[in-house]
């Protein structure tokens, strides 16, 4: 009687193994060139198959279609959905699909075929629930590969995946996880310090742009009432605002949420604690932050890679003296 490695939530745990943080390179994800290697792309693949095909991985445990994940990683990595039967995968109905192939139930019955010594118990119902168990594994790595923004090449991520499936793969678990590892703390934060540094210096050149002796970068939109502006980092202000970074991508914004929000100066990052003492009450300043003066070499989230500087539009729109 073999136990069941793989419950539902150690399944996510396999897939998503590899999601080491985002960084926000204007780099793009293509389809790639077999004749044209990139080591990068081959590895990713490998350290993901070694996560989907170790002894006890999903693959193996769920009996899963290879052929259905790798074609469902490229779909929805190239921003393409995935159909399966009446189930349209995509980012916004994950969760449903999640709760439909992993559910209690749907575990309680892989377990009860995993139980049966003599194999008659079938793993699935019919093979469009498997056929979608594996299209659900696809499109998470998929939407996981989007989300790390690697300047990835699809046909290398399925040749490392397919390598390490058919017991080809000329790089260990520990070794391919390793180059990632370091790929993600040493390359990518180097990466983004040069291209931060490169756009803050041509932002500087503009026209209306200041610089501060921290190396904040603003330029004042509206002035506002510079009798009523922030003087302390006590203070609480009420802002509405949106960030982006470098490429322009939104990553906040209280615009969306249609909600302006009160913080005090001194719970916020460094660049927003001096950049609003620059501006009057009912102003509007956009703030170019270097990374030290933001989130360092930590970076934030998904959307914030270590070593990147940000852009805010901010509205001042209410001071409160802090005591």
């Amino acid at each position: 009687m073999k136990k069941l490695l793989f419950t539902a939530a150690a399944a996510l745990v396999a897939v998503a193994a590899i999601s080491c943080g985002s960084n926000e390179n204007a780099t793009t994800i293509t389809k790639g060139d077999l004749n044209k290697m990139d080591s990068l792309s081959y590895i990713y693949g490998m350290a993901i198959g070694h996560q989907l095909c170790i002894e006890g991985g999903i693959v193996k445990e769920l009996e899963l279609d290879m052929n259905r994940i790798l074609s469902s990683l490229a779909n929805s990595a190239m921003g393409k959905e995935n159909i399966v039967g009446n189930d349209t995968l995509k980012e916004e109905t994950m969760q449903k699909i999640y709760m439909k192939v992993f559910s209690r139930e749907r575990q309680q019955e892989i377990q009860a075929a995993k139980q049966d010594s003599t194999g008659n118990t079938p793993l699935y119902a019919n093979e469009e629930t498997r056929q979608l168990t594996s299209a659900f594994v696809g499109t998470d790595l998929g939407l996981n590969i989007i989300k790390n923004n690697l300047p990835l090449q699809l046909v290398w991520v399925e040749k490392g995946i397919n390598e390490v499936y058919e017991g080809k793969a000329p790089m260990s678990n520990i070794d391919a996880n390793k180059y990632m590892r370091d790929y993600f703390a040493v390359k990518v934060p180097a990466q983004n310090k040069k291209a931060s540094e490169e756009w803050l210096a041509k932002i500087e050149k503009q026209r209306g742009v200041k610089k501060t002796e921290s190396g904040l970068l603003y330029k004042i939109e509206e002035e506002g009432d510079m009798s009523a502006k922030p003087t302390s980092l006590e203070d609480v202000v009420k802002v509405h605002y949106e960030g982006t970074t470098r490429t322009g991508k939104v990553f906040d914004s209280s615009y969306k949420r249609n909600a302006p929000i009160d913080f005090a100066l001194n719970r916020v990052i460094k660049g927003w604690g001096e950049g609003l003492q620059l501006v009057g009450k009912g102003g509007k300043i956009t703030l170019w932050i270097p990374s030290e003066l933001a989130y360092g070499e930590r970076g934030a989230g998904a959307d914030i890679g270590p070593n990147e500087a940000l852009c805010f539009v901010v509205e001042l729109l209410d001071v409160n003296p802090g005591k």
